[in-house]
């Protein structure tokens, strides 16, 4: 993400694991949240980071379909390897707006997943994933009144399964 004139913006990293892409927000000067469902991997990432930065960094353990922060408090989004741990279709979707809600009008909300393709990935952990194609990708996005600001691209992985990306700007209400 290119550093936006300003005031530094407020970044909800999701999923954020150990921390592999707070870094790079940071090094954008972002006021950073991060929350993963693990909280084992939320103080790792905790530890992890307070020897690598002297900026701060807000931590939290939560679930992405009940997100602990207000409505529209950030200017962007990231989502990157998360939706398709979904179990299901509806709990992708809880999962996907609830992000959009915190999300504020003009926020941009970036995305990487695997996503549905002919060649269905197995989950290493055993759980069930939810693989979303790109009409409900679409339905959502519309649903939401996003716009596509960087298109739908996919990417043949080694395990001949795909992984969609791709970035959305929400509307100004009105």
């Amino acid at each position: 993400m290119k550093r936006v004139a300003g005031s530094p913006r407020r970044v909800l990293e999701v999923g954020c694991g150990t921390g592999r892409n707070l870094l790079d927000l940071l090094k954008e000067d972002c006021e950073t949240f991060a929350v993963d469902s693990d909280l084992d991997a939320v103080s790792t990432g905790r530890e992890l980071l307070r020897g690598l930065t002297s900026e701060v960094i807000f931590f939290a353990t939560a679930r992405m379909e009940s997100l602990p922060f207000p409505d529209e408090l950030f200017e962007a989004v990231h989502c990157l390897d998360v939706l398709h741990w979904a179990s299901h279709r509806e709990e992708f979707q809880a999962m996907w707006r609830d992000a959009w809600r915190v999300l504020r009008s003009g926020g941009v909300f970036v995305v990487r997943l695997r996503c549905a393709s002919q060649s269905a990935p197995v989950n290493p952990f055993g759980a069930p994933w939810f693989l979303a194609d790109r009409i409900l990708i679409e339905a959502m996005t519309e649903e939401g009144r996003g716009e596509w600001v960087e298109p739908y691209q996919t990417l043949l992985l080694p395990d001949s399964s795909e992984s969609a990306s791709f970035v959305l700007r929400k509307q100004n209400r009105g």
